[in-house]
């Protein structure tokens, strides 16, 4: 209330709306991940399988199957809190418009958003144990020289259709996303067919959605699937909390 000579008092939710609608702006995490599961506490424990006993073996007529086996274990994930805290002058709030608060209040949610695709794009090139042990495959050019090119993301593509996955997305830092949007094959038209048609009957899929991320190094793109790549742990939504020092003045 400004009567009598008051302070302006701006409530919480006057800062989440502006923040919350940035956020969804500048984030595009949630086309990387399978799905979104709550947890109770920010160090989970969840389960891991291994399926590299369970593959197909030969049997004889009125022989005994040979068993296989599925591994089951745990593993221990981490759920790291991020927070920031604005400090907002009382000549920032009684002279400012709040129109051009939320303004600032929309980038700053914008730069969360950010944050929380770089902390995805992490994960899924370097997994989410600290030993580095479920980070993902490395696939090396055909030409160092060269660099990537079409070769190299229709050799990713076969891989993943001999696996059963789709590499429908691309994900790659400014420089070599340029590279990948000036390939031919990307960029240029083509009319006509090839003289001998081939269909290809095994899953093939090449990149179709682009994602640049600064988290992705130098010379490299990372391919995946996003029905079978990360999993989102939320152990506590987005919340926005204000409150006034007034010996300090904001």
């Amino acid at each position: 209330s400004e009567a009598a000579g008051g302070q302006r008092f701006v409530s919480p939710e006057v800062y989440l709306d502006p923040v919350n609608r940035g956020a969804v702006q500048g984030t595009f995490y949630p086309d990387l991940i399978i799905r979104e599961i709550p947890v109770a506490q920010p160090q989970t424990i969840v389960p891991r399988v291994d399926l590299s006993d369970a593959a197909l073996a030969d049997s004889n007529e009125a022989a005994t199957i040979e068993e296989g086996s599925i591994t089951y274990g745990t593993k221990t994930v981490t759920v790291p809190k991020k927070a920031k805290a604005i400090k907002i002058s009382d000549e920032a709030v009684m002279f400012s418009s709040l129109s051009l608060l939320q303004i600032f209040l929309q980038d700053f949610g914008r730069m969360f958003g950010n944050t929380l695709n770089g902390l995805a794009v992490t994960a899924i090139v370097n997994g989410d144990q600290a030993d580095g042990s479920e980070a993902a495959t490395v696939i090396g050019v055909e030409n160092t020289t060269n660099g990537i090119t079409w070769l190299d993301y229709t050799r990713a593509a076969i891989r993943f259709g001999l696996v059963g996955q789709a590499g429908t997305q691309i994900i790659a830092n400014e420089t070599t996303a340029l590279a990948f949007l000036n390939l031919a094959e990307v960029k240029n038209r083509y009319q006509g067919s090839p003289l001998f048609g081939t269909q290809v009957r095994t899953p093939f899929t090449t990149p179709q959605d682009l994602f640049i991320s600064s988290k992705v190094g130098a010379n490299k793109v990372v391919l995946q699937d996003p029905s079978s790549s990360i999993v989102q742990l939320t152990a506590m939504p987005l919340k926005v909390e204000t409150e006034r020092i007034a010996m300090k003045q904001l």
